[in-house]
């Protein structure tokens, strides 16, 4: 609706709190509705606790919100008939051993909340700084990673970042947001130009 005959601007997509990252705003409200209809591809880049075994992949688990609970949600069983079908594309694009962290790629083929944090938890590879899903947070604690607690509080929030946006509006337009300072600190003796290219490499622009 509108006010004096004016449509309000609105936000076209939305990202999990404490998600840093590029977001589609519309104007106005005729934008808002057009876009609406018009495929938005986004592509992220997680911080997560360990190595995947297989450096890509795909997560098709169906998630379901855990009874009880308004925000966490849970893997569930394919017959669960409260379960949403999910499904998550993934590549590690790099690894730091030392410190059991890597950077991940993620593409979601569904839209569930906390898709990402909840399938990547659920292989064993919590995000870093998550405070819901992570190795520390109190409704899902982990053990395994014995620098979580300094890794976390490098970061201070869930290392994911919605790093590149594709659409057509009316050509094609293709954006690219830099890796944040707070997830570039997790890695401190690389540089941002590295980070740079190691995302403009991964989103296929060089």
């Amino acid at each position: 609706s509108g006010i004096n005959g004016v449509l309000r601007p609105g936000i076209v997509h939305r990202l999990d709190k404490n998600t840093s990252g590029l977001m589609v705003v519309a104007k106005n409200g005729f934008i808002h509705n057009a876009m609406i209809n018009i495929k938005i591809q986004k592509k992220y880049i997680a911080a997560v606790y360990g190595i995947y075994d297989e450096p890509a992949g795909a997560i098709d688990d169906p998630i379901k919100r855990r009874p009880g609970s308004v925000m966490i949600r849970d893997i569930t069983d394919k017959d669960d008939p409260d379960g949403k079908v999910c499904l998550t594309y993934y590549r590690s694009i790099l690894e730091e051993k030392e410190k059991e962290i890597s950077l991940v790629e993620f593409i979601l083929a569904t839209g569930r909340c906390h898709q990402i944090r909840v399938h990547s938890t659920s292989k064993g590879h919590p995000l870093v700084g998550d405070g819901l899903y992570g190795p520390n947070s109190d409704d899902n604690p982990n053990d395994s990673f014995p620098n979580s607690k300094e890794m976390d509080s490098i970061i201070g929030r869930q290392g994911l970042h919605a790093y590149s946006l594709t659409f057509e509006h009316p050509e094609n337009m293709h954006f690219v947001a830099d890796l944040p300072e707070d997830m570039r600190a997790l890695f401190p003796s690389l540089s941002e130009e590295f980070f740079h290219e190691l995302l403009c490499k991964t989103d296929g622009l060089s």
